[in-house]
């Protein structure tokens, strides 16, 4: 008789490596933003023109709300962590049906299904950056 793995560990493993990977994208991120408001923070001179100020800008606040995006993916992750050890993943926060196995296995930290998904986004697909698609 062949060993079966336990199918929470594979999860958990899965979900584990998400958090890792989306941590050190959100930690590089914002050493990079640190070391843009080092260099940005001194006054303006002959050499630094508003326009150019005006676009270190534009990209810090691009930076901020990638930030953002990736804090709120972390926390999907714990809380699906959370869910995992609480007995309850797989099962949609919102109606309580199951949610497809096709879904967790693409997005395991999925707390809604398909269906409460696209009502909760107005039956929008959600923005995610292209360099997080997988």
């Amino acid at each position: 008789m062949g060993t079966q793995t336990d199918p929470r560990k594979v999860i958990l493993s899965a979900l584990e490596d998400e958090e890792r990977v989306l941590s050190h994208e959100l930690e590089r991120l914002r050493e990079g933003l640190r070391d843009s408001l080092r260099e940005t923070s001194g006054e303006m001179t002959v050499e630094n023109h508003p326009g150019d100020v005006g676009t270190e800008t534009y990209e810090r606040e691009k930076d901020l709300g990638r930030a953002r995006y990736l804090e709120a993916q972390v926390a999907e992750v714990v809380a699906a962590r959370h869910r995992l050890a609480a007995g309850e993943f797989g099962v949609c926060q919102a109606c309580g049906r199951r949610i497809d196995p096709g879904r967790l296995a693409v997005r395991p930290q999925s707390a809604l299904c398909l269906e409460c998904e696209e009502r909760n986004e107005g039956g929008a697909r959600g923005w995610a950056p292209e360099e997080t698609h997988r």
